[in-house]
């Protein structure tokens, strides 16, 4: 029985015996009985024990079927971002446990540390450089970690959760060219909360926006050929490549 059913049965017992002390002579033996001859408690005590069982015996057959149904039944695989193929779940969750637990892709994972810092029962760990999921069994299903991975290195599985992806604006993951033609994104703005990362992806961005530039130079009424927004690491990088390109012969 549920806590919010017990609160329930007690509020009418209570509200019952106070309706009996409001209405009832002081000397009568009726008004320590609740108002009730003894077979009237007897048959309402039968229908609280009858009820009471019939909502356990009812939640016991819902849990069962939820824990024998597969998962895959409750996943709609439309709203969740991403799922391991079976090739990822042998190789990084070989034996893992049927319970809701993250899945830590090593190949993919920059050591960012977004999902160590998202998990709120300290499930995940950073390992030398690499996250791992040290305390599977401690897992909550909060999902969290998996929305703060910017690159898709953890993955809740057996969830039936809707994990929501990031508020980032989409961008191409080679080139970090957002939809926007022309406009691209680097750096923690990116959601991807690393320094070396943002440096590397600030070389690589210049570089890109160069070798296009060759291809395809800019309009004739253009006052830049490049606008660099934001000084941090990914700024200073950007500008320190485009320096070099533009300056050398």
């Amino acid at each position: 029985m549920k806590k919010s059913q017990l609160l329930i049965i007690l509020t009418l017992l209570a509200l019952l015996v106070t309706i009996n002390q409001l209405f009832t002579e002081a000397s009568s033996l009726r008004r320590y009985l609740g108002g009730l001859p003894w077979y009237g408690w007897a048959g309402i005590s039968g229908f609280l024990v009858v009820t009471g069982i019939w909502f356990a015996l009812r939640d016991a057959a819902r849990a069962r079927r939820l824990l024998e149904e597969p998962v895959e039944k409750h996943l709609d695989e439309k709203v969740q971002r991403i799922q391991l193929s079976k090739e990822q779940l042998q190789k990084y969750d070989r034996d893992g446990p049927d319970y809701p637990h993250p899945v830590i892709i090593a190949d993919q994972c920059i050591g960012c540390q977004a999902c160590v810092d998202a998990c709120p029962h300290n499930v995940i760990a950073m390992v030398g450089r690499i996250a791992a999921a040290v305390r599977r069994a401690d897992c909550m299903e909060d999902t969290a970690c998996q929305v703060a991975c910017p690159v898709d290195a953890c993955i809740v599985v057996n969830t039936t959760k809707v994990i929501k992806p990031r508020p980032v604006p989409k961008r191409d993951k080679k080139t970090f060219m957002t939809n926007v033609p022309g406009c691209y994104l680097i750096g923690d703005v990116s959601g991807t909360p690393l320094i070396k990362n943002a440096a590397n992806e600030g070389a690589d961005v210049i570089n890109h926006i160069a070798q296009q530039l060759k291809k395809s130079p800019p309009e004739p009424k253009a006052q830049f050929d490049v606008a660099i927004v934001g000084i941090g690491p990914a700024g200073l990088s950007t500008k320190s490549m485009e320096t070099r390109f533009w300056t050398s012969p």
